[in-house]
């Protein structure tokens, strides 16, 4: 199947099903989005959608749940592609957690990369 997103789908994707993360550990800053949807085809159309990102099956234990697709992006050269499109694209519901993610991502960039360039807020 074939499916043709338009930008603001996307975007009313990421509002409903996406979640926006930043986190550290010693080694390293993690940012990461994520979408989960059990309609994989949605997922591949995402995925081919951005030209970027990774796609993952998550599988729940026992019979209760479907298994879900999950599209995430995390390389920082990604991000940047995926922050030029949400600054054009905002998201309405997750703008409050877009706009952490990006100021995250903006403060490490500026750090020259280092961890201690994200101030968890």
């Amino acid at each position: 199947m074939v499916i043709e997103l338009d930008p603001w789908y996307v975007v009313g994707l990421i509002d409903g099903e996406g979640g926006f993360y930043v986190g550290s550990n010693p080694s390293q800053v993690r940012l990461r989005l994520t979408i989960d949807n059990v309609d994989h085809d949605i997922i591949k159309a995402i995925r081919k959608f951005f030209g970027f990102g990774y796609i993952t099956i998550k599988r729940q234990d026992g019979q209760k749940y479907l298994p879900c697709s999950q599209y995430r992006v995390s390389k920082y050269q990604d991000i940047e592609k995926l922050i030029a499109f949400l600054d054009e694209h905002p998201p309405i519901i997750k703008r409050i957690s877009y706009l952490r993610f990006r100021d995250a991502f903006t403060q490490w960039r500026s750090a020259g990369g280092s961890r201690k360039g994200v101030r968890h807020q």
